[in-house]
């Protein structure tokens, strides 16, 4: 048996050049240092598995302690961190296309090339939104918030498409333990 060809799909080359592009948009304007507000604080906390201000954003520590320890000798703490939340940001725009091209692709089934054209507007449009690009090159916890955000969104998506087969509930469990992170 022939291995299946998904990376050769049009959604995986369009998700993975959203993500590419917002990679390189995010890196080339990363704050390299601190930021204003929470970011110190973010970033410290992050080095030192210490608690910030409450709510505390346990997953975001404990995340960013991963990205320091990976990238910190080449970059630095602060880079890093702040790298993890244009990572995440970038991701959750992958979501944000798979999303909104699943939904138009339900929408209009026979829609060719639009439902693509349409998530990668939607995704592009909040890549470069003001708000949603401050918050993804700096060391805050919105970028991390929106990939979780967007991946439950593309994950209940697909267990509604699912729910009639065994085992689907697996997939809603694994969306009800995300919530909880």
């Amino acid at each position: 048996m022939l291995a299946p060809d998904w990376y050769r799909r049009p959604t995986f080359l369009i998700a993975s050049g959203v993500f590419v592009l917002a990679t390189i948009v995010y890196c080339l304007t990363l704050s390299p240092t601190l930021s204003f507000w929470d970011c110190g604080e973010y970033i410290t906390t992050a080095h030192i598995m210490g608690v910030p201000h409450q709510p505390g954003t346990p997953l975001y520590v404990l995340v960013g302690r991963f990205f320091d320890i990976l990238l910190a000798p080449l970059a630095g703490t602060a880079a890093a961190v702040n790298f993890m939340s244009a990572f995440f940001s970038a991701l959750a725009l992958v979501f944000v296309y798979l999303t909104i091209q699943d939904i138009a692709r339900r929408a209009d089934p026979d829609g060719g090339w639009l439902p693509h054209a349409g998530g990668v507007v939607g995704a592009l449009f909040l890549l470069f939104s003001e708000t949603y690009w401050n918050n993804a090159i700096e060391a805050e916890v919105y970028g991390l918030a929106a990939f979780v955000v967007a991946f439950l969104t593309w994950l209940g998506l697909k267990w509604y498409d699912l729910r009639a087969e065994p085992h689907s509930d697996r997939l809603l469990y694994l969306v009800i333990y995300l919530l909880g992170l």
